[in-house]
């Protein structure tokens, strides 16, 4: 090679490497930079799902005991006209709100419609009653209706939450929210039976299903009490108050209580200082959502920074790989030479599996004849051990695809980690791999191939969801010596291929070696040993 070429090369070895390290520089900053604004975006959803939560838990009720002249029941004062003001707040900021969240929405969004026929409904219906006392059940279906329309849209946003964090306080929020709700329903329904009001078949099921949704939730918040909000509620339903509202609820239920002015008054008193208790549960989880959220969003901001001062250290580094490359002329000119071989040789040999990073069966055909080819393994034992997921269809089938894809590629890391560098590994087809062990007696195999099964067995799988379970895998292991003119690896896949079958057959999850299937397949061992 002359000069001229080497200096090429050399300009060649300092520009590639730069331009690459300052693409790879722009691209790390620019996937920080998506994730920020994923976390900014996951902020502004968790800012509306806070003001659908205060509208739909806490100040919607509020107006609706006023509208029923509940407070000036129990302790002499009432407020409709504050209540009414900060319902109306708490709707302008839902709205707001939803406009930085849905900017990018074509068309409108169902339940925003829904909400918007809610309020719309709620403005009718005070300018059609004020002054007048409404029946409970008119009350219930308004602000009800409000209610839930909040609670649908917040259920829409937060599916569209990508923080994993994040996610679980919104579930929670969310069983806090639902639970209430059910609360509250229970409140309404209970003072007219209370009050003598006749219940309509609908009102009855109603008390019932709501009474039924809210001891089961309120049993889980008293398992779960490690998070502050269920404390709360579990603290209130285990004290004085509590007991005495829920066998004042039970009561009902059982249509023994009977209905009186002082019966109606002890209900409203004790369902004051219950929404007391949820008022304070539901304000304490839509502070540690919002603390959440800004945490993440404080965190993503610093990434941020950080990631653009590093942008002047790849710039130095650009400046580090120009200066040894113009050092290093001759040996770069014999480096890069040798690359060049190196990399035509692979570029021709190698054929990977995209998804795995395995070979693929082009790839092991080569891979196989090269090895097989090696002088120094004449006369040796080559072990073959085929390996495939039991049950595959069922993951694809219950969890989707991109879950099936997830298990694939964790096999292939289990596999790569406990075969030897020396072992080709080849993903076979569908879930379906094999392993070429070369130098490697039978029972050899099948203790790694026993190794890899119990790291499959033993191994979580977690999908970006939270959801987790587990797979197994079947093995199947032949062995042949590689004595010139009779060693055949297409006979020894199809032993191996037969002591898989028999694995599968005899119960999954297990390592079956082509010398233990005479009992099971007399058949097929008598078929593989004349090669038919």
């Amino acid at each position: 090679m002359d000069i001229l070429s080497i200096r090429r090369i050399v300009v060649a070895a300092m520009v590639l490497p730069s331009v690459a390290l300052g693409v790879q520089s722009v691209m790390i900053v620019d996937t920080h930079y998506r994730q920020y604004q994923v976390m900014e975006a996951d902020r502004d959803r968790a800012e509306l799902l806070s003001s659908l939560a205060q509208l739909s838990a806490l100040t919607v009720p509020r107006e609706a005991e006023n509208v029923l002249g509940v407070a000036q029941i129990v302790t002499g004062k009432g407020n409709l006209s504050s209540q009414r003001s900060e319902v109306d707040r708490g709707i302008a900021n839902v709205r707001e709100s939803f406009e930085a969240v849905t900017a990018s929405l074509a068309e409108p969004l169902y339940e925003m419609t829904q909400f918007d026929v809610a309020v719309a409904r709620l403005v009718s219906f005070r300018i059609e009653v004020d002054g007048d006392r409404p029946s409970n059940a008119e009350v219930l279906s308004v602000y009800q209706s409000l209610s839930l329309s909040c609670l649908a849209l917040a259920e829409w946003i937060g599916a569209q939450v990508n923080d994993p964090r994040l996610a679980v306080e919104l579930r929670m929020l969310f069983d806090l929210l639902k639970a209430n709700e059910a609360g509250l329903t229970i409140a309404f329904h209970g003072q007219e039976y209370l009050r003598g009001l006749p219940w309509s078949t609908r009102a009855e099921s109603s008390y019932l299903a709501s009474a039924v949704l809210y001891d089961v939730a309120v049993e889980k918040f008293g398992r779960k009490s490690d998070y502050r909000p269920y404390r709360i509620v579990a603290d209130f339903e285990s004290s004085g108050p509590g007991l005495a509202l829920a066998d004042m609820r039970k009561s009902v239920s059982r249509w023994s209580l009977n209905p009186s002015p002082e019966n109606d008054r002890r209900w409203l008193e004790l369902q004051v200082a219950r929404g007391a208790a949820w008022d304070r549960a539901v304000w304490n989880s839509v502070t540690s959502l919002r603390s959440t959220s800004e945490a993440l969003a404080l965190t993503s901001e610093r990434q941020l920074h950080f990631l653009t001062s590093l942008i002047g250290l790849f710039i130095l580094l650009i400046g580090i790989v120009v200066v040894l490359g113009t050092k290093g002329v001759v040996v770069v000119g014999r480096l890069i030479e040798e690359r060049e071989q190196l990399v035509g040789n692979l570029s021709r040999a190698a054929a990977t599996d995209i998804l795995t990073g395995l070979l693929n069966r082009r790839g092991f055909e080569n891979a196989a004849s090269t090895l097989l080819s090696d002088p120094g393994l004449q006369g040796k034992p080559v072990s073959v051990v085929l390996f495939d997921l039991d049950r595959f269809k069922q993951v694809n089938d219950v969890h989707g695809h991109d879950a099936g894809d997830i298990v694939l590629e964790r096999l292939a890391q289990l596999a790569k980690a406990s075969f030897r560098s020396q072992d080709v590994i080849v993903r076979y087809g569908g879930e379906e791999f094999l392993a070429l062990l070369p130098d490697t007696e039978l029972e050899a195999a099948a203790a790694v191939a026993e190794r890899v099964r119990l790291s499959v067995e033993a191994e979580t799988i977690v999908l970006p969801n939270g959801t987790a379970f587990s797979v197994t895998a079947s093995f199947g292991c032949a062995s042949a010596l590689t004595e010139s003119g009779s060693f055949s690896l297409a006979t020894v896949i199809k032993q191996a291929d037969t002591a898989l079958y028999t694995a599968k057959f005899s119960g999954r999850n297990r390592v079956v070696i082509d010398g233990e299937i005479n009992d099971v397949f007399p058949e097929r061992r008598t078929s593989s040993a004349t090669g038919t």
